[in-house]
């Protein structure tokens, strides 16, 4: 199937995108995502590139919690969709470990009732005790 599903929803939805964008575009629309009214990042949509995407990144420390989010262009252009993806990471140190450190090797195939070799490498800090 094409379209929007029938002759008349068609020609209706074809209407309306026609009245919609009956202005052209302008030449180039600037884009401003804001956090609780103040800007976080911006860019500029240059309009001849209609099919390249503007893609907009910046920090966003504090934004912990709820916020209203906002994307704004200037000048107001119809049709404009955007996605807001939120990603967060915390810097980790890696702390000294103490513990035991247990190696096995064993061959790949055992059966039933035949010995195999098993070998076992273990490793503990100075001063602790190991009993296998």
């Amino acid at each position: 199937a094409r379209g929007w599903g029938g002759g008349r929803a068609n020609r209706l939805a074809l209407k309306a995108v026609v009245a919609l964008f009956k202005e052209p575009l302008p030449a180039r629309v600037r884009v401003v995502l804001e956090r609780d009214g103040k800007p976080v990042a911006e860019g500029t949509y240059d309009a001849k590139a209609l099919r390249e995407g503007l893609s907009l990144e910046a920090p966003a420390a504090g934004s912990a919690g709820a916020h209203v989010w906002t994307v704004r262009a200037e000048p107001a252009v119809p049709g404009l969709g955007f996605a807001l993806a939120l990603s967060a990471a915390v810097p980790w140190k890696q702390e000294a470990q103490g513990g035991l450190e247990l190696a096995v090797d064993s061959p790949r195939e055992a059966k039933v009732g035949q010995p195999v070799e098993v070998t076992m490498q273990a490793s503990t800090p100075s001063g602790l005790e190991l009993e296998l």
